[in-house]
Parts: C-alpha cells; structure tokens; sequence
C-alpha cells in the first residue's frame, strides 16, 4: 500500500512540472495598438528609444533595446582528482521594438521578437499550483500516518 502511494505521488508530482506556460510573438499585438499612430504618442509611452535609425525612404526607425545576460558555471570533475574544471558560459539576449515612422510622423510597421504571455496558460498554471500544492499538502498529512501502519 505504501509502495502504491509513493508511486502515484511520485507520478502526479512528475507531470505536474511540465511547462504549460505558452508564449507567442507580441509582434503582433504591437502592431494593432501602436501602428498609425504618431511619433509623440510612441516617445511618450516608451520614453527616448535607444537610438534612431533611418529607413531608406525619408522616415526613420525607433529602436529600443533590452540585454539580459544569463551566467551558468559547469562543474566538470575528474576522477581521482579534488580539483574541478569550472567553466561559465555567458549568454546575452537582445529584445528588441523597432517602430518605423514614416516621413508624416505616423508609424506604419513595427517589427519585434518580445514575446507575451498567453492569458489562457496564465490561468492554467495557477491552477495547475494549486492542485500541485494540494497533492503535497495531503501527502505531508497522508505519508506519516501509513508510515504508522
């Protein structure tokens, strides 16, 4: 019986950690609120962009840029030997919004690879915590008391 238990926790615990968040490009969702829309209006919600580019055609680019850097160290340990190799690996990613705004001050395309939450995975992992959460409260209450028996 107790065997039975720490398999089906064991189970419910490993499914449970599968990612269910899902993203998708906000390429588009951009492109619905902020294209047709002005110059000021876009320098007022986003601030000064990080810098301006031209587009070839008498209007310009506003580029905005964000860099996250991700450091991990690797641990790599020979047998028989005390002292470890380490090695960091340093990853810089680049987000991006270009508006293009065109020679009338008006944005007529936008291109970028900021990813958006799905508003339908958010809602699934908060229940799939609580659920989670449940499954490990009972088993801290359940476990003990077969352990008794």
């Amino acid at each position: 019986m107790n065997r039975r238990l720490l398999y089906l926790l064991t189970a419910v615990i490993a499914l449970s950690s599968c990612s269910i968040i899902r993203q998708y490009p906000a390429e588009q969702e951009y492109s619905k609120i902020w294209k047709g829309r002005s110059h000021a209006e876009i320098v007022t919600e986003f601030g000064a962009p990080d810098r301006v580019e031209s587009d070839g055609n008498g209007g310009k680019i506003l580029v905005y840029e964000e860099f996250s850097t991700t450091s991990t160290t690797d641990v790599d340990t020979h047998f028989g030997r005390f002292d470890p190799d380490y090695t960091t690996k340093i990853q810089t990613n680049k987000s991006y919004i270009h508006f293009f705004i065109g020679p009338d001050n008006i944005c007529y395309h936008i291109k970028s690879n900021r990813m958006v939450m799905d508003p339908k995975s958010s809602k699934d992992f908060g229940m799939a915590m609580t659920i989670y959460s449940g499954v490990i409260g009972l088993s801290a209450l359940i476990v003990p008391m077969l352990m008794v028996l």
